[in-house]
């Protein structure tokens, strides 16, 4: 019976062990965004030149269809905000 609770420990402990490492918010996790993070900064800024020097209104990442960069210009949001509080007012 100790044997068993030894293993049984053990697996356990080594469980935990793994989780602390490559579980969600572990230390592979971590460190992948600290070399990332750089990298992934690079790219934006890179998309972003890119596009202001190319005229470019809007950037898609494919085949995702994210957008990646928008010219502010374009942005509508306050405008169908503002006609969405307008309908949603009920009229007497």
């Amino acid at each position: 019976k100790l044997k068993q609770e030894e293993i049984t420990s053990l697996q356990t402990r080594g469980q935990e062990r793994y989780m602390a490492i490559m579980g969600e918010g572990g230390v592979a996790e971590k460190r992948s965004e600290e070399v990332l993070a750089p990298v992934y900064e690079k790219i934006r800024l890179a998309i972003e030149k890119t596009a202001e020097e190319g005229g470019y209104t809007i950037i898609f990442e494919y085949p995702s269809e994210s957008v990646l960069w928008f010219d502010t210009k374009v942005d509508i949001t306050d405008t169908v905000l503002e006609y969405l509080n307008k309908k949603s007012v009920p009229k007497k």
